[in-house]
């Protein structure tokens, strides 16, 4: 009974997912459609049941657990396989013989995959796609006898995993939760034996809380589970399903503020903050958004997905439909189930259970306003034609006529995982150019001049060294001066081109010291000298004359904006009685007067002639125009662009956005982004660059 109340053995519970995108292949993505998704790479139906699908937060990837011969596989020998839904691609994840696969969960972007494998004990493993390794979560010394586990929940970035531990001896299969932390290696127990058996969990963004089910009775005989929230950090832990009867934890919302259980026939929802409870559904439900606000319900008549803020509900599979808890999108467009019906989709003829992937009207996501300003994608061919691999890191002129980006796209010689090329758009012309980066691949986001003829960046994997391009002339300049390492990173370039920011160091350590160079007469100028411990050179920026340089220092506690005037050599602290700076965001206006950077969880404008900050933003900055007066603020994927003068804000787009990504006045932003629905026919599957024309007034840039 314990088993089937909780569904610990092979299942568990997903944990919070951030990002939300359109979801599915067709230019309408909003079209509601069922596509099977257990077939062969080529389209062609398998030969044995399939069960367990799950999808990615983005809902490109599902994974699904088969029996099918035709993939390898079989009644005792199980697959577990990842199918990318807009190329067909299928890959496997192989443990080797003898092993059983359950329940698979993935990370956002699919590119980890956690799952519960098991050949004679079972054991959590976590799956890394880009590698192509799989590794077996288990803590260094977990008190008391244990020998087998079960996965439980992944994160949306895939850096932290949710997993039980126990042993064969009565109610001991899942009498420890831990947390494994993959940026660290770290494993956090949050429940001990003594609180009982545990059930699935779920854990906050910032990790900050975690709701999870222990077994017990503690309102009676017939109170088989309770749902719990704990602060790990105070140690704090409630009850949360109190006089409800039974519970079973769905998932706590990626910002912690809301728990989604089942209760007495019902799903609820629990406020943290207010600590009330409500009943919000009819039914059980299987699984939810991120956001709390979609969840997919069983019931007589099969799955449907629920729009909890409106009450609108919408049908996804019929009786036997089976959907796991990582089975819905982030924005509940799409749901992964299984099922043995034969007409859900043309030629279903094998006979056997098949997983699917529905995709329906329902969803937050909302179709673009077509009086809205033209959105355009800039990661095309010279000829028109979409690239076969990501484009991001994106950059425009300040007349808004280039715009400068990275690629893996193969067509242009780059690789997927290794090469990164990175070339300059002429959006009037169409043209494509290269930009050359001494045989190795370049990284980070590019800068261009004013006018586009410049392009600097940092190119070298072992390396790392700073560049400048010219686009008419073809050459490539080496910015660092001769009495430096030459390894380094660039910083900032000035609108003419003429001079440029860097750091230098080691190839370990790269930002070490800050210098300014003329490239037109060669002096170089050290402003900051060698850092040690934490410190580091963080974000620059430079006026058009040269004269005023902004960047972040690095600490331990965060770091500082400061302000140096080269002319007088005078530095002041920007951010001086504020908190640490937030991000990699700083900017001079072209004129000199004005700092931007974010810091206290807002954007503040720093008048370089008072010496005082002022707060403009609620939201940190990621970008900024060239006159200081515009930047783009960042909730989530969504950007918007914020008139600091007037107040006013202009939707950008679902993606994101880079430094030098908005034109000199504002009215161009180039920002990358995974949506498919933001320019026609744009079915290559892959991260593309736009840029979005966002203010309807003449601001004297180029009006393509």
């Amino acid at each position: 009974m314990w088993a089937a109340v909780l569904g610990l053995v092979l299942g568990g519970a997903s944990l919070t997912a951030t990002a939300t995108a359109t979801v599915g292949t067709d230019a309408d993505a909003r079209t509601p459609r069922t596509e099977r998704v257990s077939t062969t790479a080529d389209g062609a139906q398998l030969d044995g049941a399939s069960t367990d699908g799950a999808l990615s937060g983005d809902g490109r990837h599902a994974a699904f657990v088969t029996r099918a011969p035709a993939l390898g596989c079989g009644q005792y020998a199980h697959c577990l396989k990842v199918k990318d839904l807009r190329t067909g691609a299928l890959t496997g994840i192989d443990l080797g013989s003898g092993h059983l696969y359950g329940a698979p969960l993935l990370s956002t972007d699919g590119s980890r995959v956690a799952f519960t494998a098991n050949k004679r004990f079972a054991a959590p493993y976590l799956h890394d796609r880009a590698t192509g390794t799989s590794t077996r979560l288990w803590p260094a010394d977990p008190p008391g006898s244990n020998e087998l586990g079960a996965v439980q929940a992944i994160s949306p970035d895939g850096t932290r995993v949710a997993y039980t531990i126990g042993n064969r001896n009565g109610n001991q299969n899942f009498r420890l939760l831990y947390v494994r932390d993959t940026t660290t290696g770290t494993d956090e127990l949050i429940s001990a034996p003594e609180e009982g058996q545990k059930g699935g969990a779920s854990v906050a963004d910032d990790g900050t809380r975690v709701a999870y089910q222990i077994g017990g009775h503690s309102e009676g005989p017939e109170d088989r589970a309770d749902v719990f929230l704990k602060e790990p950090g105070t140690g704090a832990r409630t009850q949360i399903d109190t006089g409800l009867g039974t519970g079973e934890l769905i998932r706590l919302t990626n910002d912690g503020r809301r728990v989604l259980f089942n209760a007495r026939g019902g799903l609820y929802l629990h406020t943290v903050r207010t600590g009330s409870t409500e009943r919000v559904a009819d039914g059980r439900a299987v699984s939810a958004t991120p956001d709390g606000r979609h969840a997919v319900l069983t019931g007589a008549d099969g799955l449907r997905v629920l729009d909890l803020r409106t009450g609108r509900g919408t049908g996804i599979g019929p009786a036997d439909a089976r959907a796991a808890r990582g089975a819905v999108s982030d924005n509940g467009r799409a749901v992964a189930f299984s099922s043995a019906s034969g007409g859900l989709v043309p030629d279903d003829t094998n006979g056997v259970g098949d997983v699917f992937v529905r995709h329906t009207a329902a969803g937050s996501g909302a179709a673009a306003d077509a009086r809205a300003p033209r959105t355009e994608r800039v990661s095309l061919a010279g000829d028109g034609s979409q690239f076969d691999g990501p484009s991001r890191e994106a950059a425009i002129s300040g007349d808004g006529r280039y715009v400068a980006f990275a690629t893996k796209a193969p067509e242009l010689g780059c690789h997927v995982n290794v090469y990164t090329c990175l070339v300059l758009k002429d959006r009037v012309t169409g043209a494509l150019t290269e930009i050359p980066n001494d045989g190795d691949s370049s990284w980070g986001t590019p800068m261009l001049s004013h006018d586009g003829r410049y392009v600097g960046h940092t190119a070298g994997t072992k390396a790392p060294k700073p560049w400048l391009y010219d686009r008419e002339t073809g050459e490539t300049v080496k910015v660092a001066g001769p009495e430096t390492s030459g390894v380094g990173l660039l910083l900032a370039v000035t609108p003419d081109g003429g001079r440029a920011a860097y750091t230098t160091g080691d190839r370990f350590h790269a930002a070490q010291q800050l210098y300014v160079r003329d490239l037109r007469t060669g002096a170089n100028e050290l402003i900051d000298g060698t850092t040690t411990g934490a410190d580091r050179i963080g974000a620059a920026s430079l006026s058009a004359d040269g004269r005023f340089l902004a960047y972040r220092k690095r600490s331990a506690d965060g770091g500082d904006i400061v302000v140096r005037d080269r002319t007088t050599g005078e530095t002041a602290q920007a951010d001086a009685g504020l908190g640490a700076a937030d991000g990699e965001f700083v900017k001079v206006s072209e004129n000199g007067r004005r700092v931007l950077f974010a810091a206290d969880g807002g954007t503040y404008a720093y008048d370089v002639r008072a010496g005082a900050p002022r707060k403009v933003a609620d939201t940190p900055a990621k970008s900024a125009s060239g006159d200081g007066r515009h930047v783009v603020l960042a909730d989530g994927e969504a950007l918007t662009l914020l008139d600091v003068r007037t107040g006013r804000r202009t939707p950008v787009g679902p993606g994101r956005v880079e430094p030098g990504a908005v034109s000199a006045h504002g009215r161009h932003v180039a920002f990358a982004s995974d949506a498919t629905d933001l320019a026609p026919d744009d079915t290559n599957g892959r991260t593309d660059v736009f840029v979005r024309r966002t203010l309807p007034t003449d601001t004297g840039e180029n009006k393509q």
